[in-house]
């Protein structure tokens, strides 16, 4: 489902921005390297964050997982989840 600002009750708004807090918080929290773990549980652990990443990502109607992980990867992660997206 696509966010479309127009089309959007108070209700809503409030609902996206839990949301969009929530995926700050998983983006920031989630173990970029995992796939690189000899431990299957940490693996596993992995896998499904950001499976869940994906999803809320999704719902929200952003592509931001690609952005996230290119800016994980130039050290700018903490100013990537800090901006307003």
């Amino acid at each position: 489902m696509k966010w479309n600002a127009f089309d959007i009750t108070p209700e809503q708004k409030a609902l996206r921005k839990e949301k969009l807090e929530a995926l700050k918080g998983m983006l920031f929290d989630h173990d970029w390297y995992f796939e690189y773990s000899d431990d299957f549980k940490a693996w596993e652990k992995g896998f499904k964050e950001r499976r869940l990443i994906k999803k809320t990502a999704f719902e929200l109607g952003i592509e931001i997982y690609e952005a996230a992980f290119e800016a994980f990867q130039s050290d700018k992660l903490k100013e990537f989840v800090e901006a307003d997206l």
